[in-house]
């Protein structure tokens, strides 16, 4: 659930026209038996030309692509460079930071695990206790849930916690002084990373584990994601990552 890298602009246009393709591609394929495989290699074979016109157009980098068809995996290739001072090159195994994608994996996780004692209407405190935020009522913690934070509502401003990450604050340290930022109780809509992380870890806590093993026992393992990890010093071990990159004006 750590931000790390949060996806910069150019990297979010280039996953949204690479998905258009694909999306193309898959109703292209609506028919069925070899002549749906035909027209699957078909649309994937453009993306060797496709991709590299992406990456000049957005300044991306690097990137990898994978395509999945029926179960099967039909096309993987990196492009690219995993940062743009060192020729190390991006291919189908280079490790990326999961960034916003962790939400909707963070959210999979939940609900696979949520129980009648645990679920999203559930207060964090019930399950996290002495975790706080700022409200100037001690009954509006009291009543903060899961979902209130996966959600956005419970008044944290936005991105609240990251500038502690960026300074090397742990995921604890940051949860702690989550109390210290002043909000706008159950007010206003904010993206707030952290406010996932305290429910996620909340969730996690109250089945005896921590988030990253969750993640991993609920949904990485299970898919064979075996490459998959919610801890940042899995990323960070891995030679052949891919590093952030920031556009510089």
């Amino acid at each position: 659930m750590s931000r790390q890298q949060a996806m910069r602009p150019g990297l979010a246009r280039l996953f949204r026209l690479a998905a258009a393709a694909l999306a193309a591609a898959t109703a292209v394929a609506c028919g069925g038996g070899d002549s749906a495989d035909a027209s699957v290699h078909q649309a994937t074979a453009r993306l060797d030309t496709l991709v590299p016109q992406w990456m000049a157009r957005t300044g991306v980098p690097g990137v990898a692509v994978s395509v999945v068809h029926d179960g099967r995996t039909v096309y993987a290739r990196g492009f690219g460079v995993r940062r743009v001072d060192d020729a190390a090159m991006v291919d189908a195994g280079t490790a990326f930071p999961l960034a916003s994608v962790s939400k909707s994996l963070a959210a999979t996780v939940m609900a696979a695990r949520m129980s009648p004692g645990a679920g999203w209407s559930t207060p964090v405190q019930q399950l996290l206790p002495g975790f706080a935020l700022a409200y100037p009522d001690a009954q509006d913690n009291a009543r903060l849930t899961l979902g209130d934070l996966f959600s956005h509502r419970s008044g944290l401003p936005d991105h609240a916690g990251d500038q502690l990450e960026d300074l090397g604050y742990t995921r604890e340290q940051v949860l702690a002084r989550l109390r210290l930022v002043p909000l706008n109780p159950y007010g206003s809509y904010a993206y707030t990373n952290f406010g996932l992380t305290a429910a996620a870890e909340a969730l996690a806590r109250s089945l005896g584990t921590d988030w990253a093993t969750l993640s991993e026992q609920a949904l990485y393992q299970p898919l064979g994601m075996t490459h998959t990890s919610s801890r940042n010093a899995d990323l960070q071990a891995r030679s052949n990552r891919a590093w952030g990159h920031v556009q510089a004006d």
